[in-house]
């Protein structure tokens, strides 16, 4: 992997030719792809048997092989959704003590349980 993005680097590094041209665009080396420098090479490692036009080449797709650019130029906003009606407050707990039969069953439970 270190390999394959070191060769996709220097595709991705604008030459001196081309450095006129594209003076606008500074290349940034956290635009690399390592997912798309290994679709590449697993592309060309499927069509060995075919020859690859100049716009299917392994240089070519390696030079290509930036991550994705999203222009997002405003803050997401939280979806409004409505209070569920359907929702019934639970209340307060009704608490009371145990009677005899519940105690008896209880004190049974737990001697099961530790046997």
């Amino acid at each position: 992997m270190a390999a394959a993005e070191l060769i996709a680097l220097r595709e991705q590094i604008p030459k001196e030719n081309e450095k006129q041209t594209q003076s606008d665009q500074g290349y940034d080396t956290k635009d690399r792809s390592l997912a798309n420098t290994m679709r590449a090479l697993r592309k060309c490692m499927r069509n060995l048997n075919k020859y690859a036009d100049l716009s299917s080449d392994l240089l070519t797709q390696l030079s290509g092989a930036l991550v994705q650019k999203y222009d997002n130029r405003t803050d997401k906003k939280a979806r409004y959704r409505p209070k569920n009606p359907d929702k019934k407050k639970l209340g307060e707990p009704a608490v009371r003590k145990l009677n005899r039969e519940e105690r008896e069953k209880l004190k049974n439970l737990t001697e099961e349980i530790a046997a």
